[in-house]
């Protein structure tokens, strides 16, 4: 299978099918062993879902038949040439031309070969020009073409960052996403991972308490990958873990745990306190199992079955032994958990609106009914696993989304629900080149009067 071809299906699974892009990426790499043929297909890939709306928008403007009603086949093609011609400088225009009627004639499409040859040569002479060439946006709906977002969108974020504030954000989700990692402290010093990394061919850089990898190819192909040396990990999502002071001993909950990245991360702290080392340290291979006992325990939940055996696959990976899986619904009360935990890590399900550069298919399916939805789910979730919060502990609540009812808003109905927790800080991460978007509270309970 050659490139483009692998590239049209992919469009096609995530763009009429719903698929996810990340995983369809992934499965589709399997048949393109080339290294630099993975590159240009998720660069393409990720680049025309990115700027679908601007891409589809100026196909438009040249296409006689709309291109809504275009075949699903021809549609996708015209979408890879565009965005080939408009952001891919290392392609000549006569190649994204030619190897897109070449496509389309593959494809059972040849009757549309003309059309599709005679858009893609008008829109590589810029017969008619880009509204926005020379100019900034000056209102929430042209920021929405710009920035290739439903307007709805645009409009939340102008109404409650500012219209600056707003393309700033829509610009950092149009970034690419690094590939960022967290080290696993209790098995090797990060000086040491990077060391090893470097000797498999991929150029690592600092960034705050992680690296950021470059010229990876397949993760999961890594000898340090498969001997759990590290964990795939945004740095925004390294901060529930961080901020919720976990101490040597603690009991830390992590309810809708899947993967498993937050949860590892409560366990090796646990296990890099109880090893008497500090992070930066040389680290043992592994702790035995008396060792491990001082090293507190994580429970990591989830409500299915699949859910969990990612995490128990990332454990076994990882090497932990203070950590076990299980399948529990976060809405359901444990009566065994109650008054239990040190530290209830509650990462829950969100509209996704801070990791559109990661996930850009998001935008294209969460709707403002769904943030009204996942907010009530939160609240029913919170109200119920805070109950597992012993005395003096935490609750750390947290979500990938920058919405005010799904943060701030279920912050003060909680407290305002439950007197017993007390507001410890509250922080929104802000989307750029290095960070997803995201949002983190750490409450404290004082008891109950």
């Amino acid at each position: 299978m050659n490139a483009r071809t692998a590239a049209l299906q992919i469009l096609i699974k995530v763009t009429e099918h719903g698929a996810y892009l990340s995983d369809t990426l992934r499965l589709h790499f399997k048949e393109l062993p080339d290294r630099q043929d993975r590159a240009f297909v998720s660069f393409l890939c990720t680049g025309t879902v990115k700027r679908l709306i601007e891409v589809d928008f100026r196909i438009n403007l040249y296409a006689k038949t709309k291109i809504k009603k275009m075949h699903p086949i021809v549609r996708n093609i015209l979408r890879m040439g565009a965005y080939q011609l408009l952001y891919m400088d290392g392609v000549p225009a006569s190649a994204a031309v030619n190897e897109s009627v070449k496509l389309a004639k593959k494809n059972g499409q040849a009757k549309a070969s003309g059309m599709i040859n005679g858009i893609l040569r008008s829109m590589a002479r810029e017969d008619k020009p880009w509204p926005f060439t020379g100019r900034k946006p000056r209102t929430a709906a042209e920021c929405a073409l710009v920035f290739s977002v439903p307007e709805w969108i645009a409009e939340r974020f102008a109404g409650r960052f500012g219209l600056e504030g707003a393309k700033e954000i829509l610009s950092a989700c149009l970034s690419p996403a690094p590939l960022t990692i967290r080290v696993n402290t209790s098995r090797i010093a990060p000086g040491e991972l990077a060391k090893r990394l470097a000797g498999e061919g991929v150029t690592v850089k600092a960034a705050d308490a992680a690296y950021v990898l470059e010229n990876v190819g397949i993760v999961e192909a890594l000898a340090s990958f498969n001997e759990g040396l590290f964990f795939v990990q945004d740095l925004s999502s390294m901060e529930p873990a961080a901020a919720a002071g976990i101490r040597p001993g603690d009991t830390v909950v992590d309810v809708c745990a899947a993967p498993g990245g937050k949860a590892m991360h409560a366990a090796d702290i646990l296990m890099t306190q109880a090893s008497g080392r500090d992070s930066g340290d040389a680290a043992d291979r592994g702790m035995a199992p008396e060792r491990s006992q001082a090293a507190g325990l994580v429970i990591a939940r989830d409500v299915s079955e699949a859910k969990v055996a990612k995490i128990r696959e990332n454990i076994d990976r990882a090497g932990f032994t203070n950590i076990r899986a299980e399948v529990w619904d976060a809405r359901v009360f444990d009566e065994r958990m109650a008054g239990k935990a040190d530290v209830v890590i509650a990462d829950l399900p969100c509209s996704g609106l801070g990791v559109l550069k990661r996930k850009p298919e998001i935008k294209f399916r969460v709707t403002e009914d769904d943030i009204a939805l996942l907010s009530r789910l939160q609240q029913e979730i919170l109200d119920t696993v805070c109950e597992y919060v012993t005395d003096g502990g935490k609750l750390v609540y947290s979500t990938c989304t920058l919405t005010e009812e799904e943060n701030e808003g279920n912050v003060r109905r909680f407290l305002e629900a439950h007197k017993d927790f007390s507001l410890i800080s509250e922080k929104t991460i802000l989307p750029d080149a290095l960070r997803d978007g995201f949002f983190v509270a750490v409450l404290k309970r004082y008891g109950k009067n």
